[in-house]
């Protein structure tokens, strides 16, 4: 009988953004959970994030969105400015926060909710807002964190960039009922406390880039923008 090696999956181009803010209670992170059904990381505490989308390539060449903060990303500049605005957009469709400069801040900030249903649920919403200048990402406020590829054998596999920036001021976040269900400002040490006490299910890459959160000198530089 001969055995046949099942093929090996290929990651998936991904890019997830941890948000820090400065509060009464010291510098959070935003963490949102996933919902016990999914089909990856059920339950888990994780940051926003998902695939790159061609959507995130076709507006990387924009003026404006090509170039972004120096890094240590192993992809072309272009590439670069893909992963930062899919980081950008996921943080808008699972948490309703966005990073960027809006073109009518009031107007804007009060149309937001109907703006991220609209990215959810029509594929040509996202481009709009940006190609008519009512929403500019700003992907040069991104921090490069860390890359990260999901390990053989799992069922889906992701390439993973992190990146971390200053919480937008003025909003506040809402997560989409769908693939996230809570969300959860927290310092740092506290979110790595919990999952020791067994209160929290982390992922091991959420775990790393807690750790790193922690580091006071960090946190300075990304909340000083």
């Amino acid at each position: 009988m001969s055995s046949q090696t099942a093929p090996v999956l290929v990651p998936r181009p991904a890019a997830t953004l941890i948000l820090l803010r400065e509060s009464a209670h010291g510098v959070e992170v935003l963490l949102v959970r996933r919902e016990q059904k999914a089909s990856f990381a059920a339950g888990a505490w994780v940051y926003p994030g998902g695939v790159v989308e061609p959507v995130d390539h076709a507006l990387s060449s924009l003026d404006g969105l090509r170039r972004s903060a120096p890094g240590l990303e192993p992809e072309p500049e272009e590439d670069q400015a893909a992963y930062r605005l899919a980081a950008i957009r996921e943080c808008f469709e699972e948490a309703g926060m966005l990073v960027g400069r809006l073109h009518d801040p009031q107007g804007g900030a009060r149309a937001l909710p109907d703006w991220r249903d609209r990215v959810r649920s029509e594929s040509s919403a996202w481009e709009r807002l940006i190609r008519t200048r009512q929403f500019l990402p700003s992907p040069d406020r991104l921090h490069y964190v860390f890359r990260r590829i999901t390990p053989p054998g799992l069922p889906r596999r992701f390439d993973t960039r992190f990146y971390v920036t200053a919480a937008p001021l003025a909003q506040q976040a809402a997560v989409c009922q769908a693939e996230v269900v809570d969300a959860r400002w927290i310092d740092p040490a506290e979110a790595l406390d919990l999952e020791a006490q067994g209160d929290m299910l982390l992922l091991s890459p959420t775990r790393a880039s807690l750790q790193l959160m922690t580091d006071p000198a960090l946190q300075e530089q990304v909340l000083a923008g």
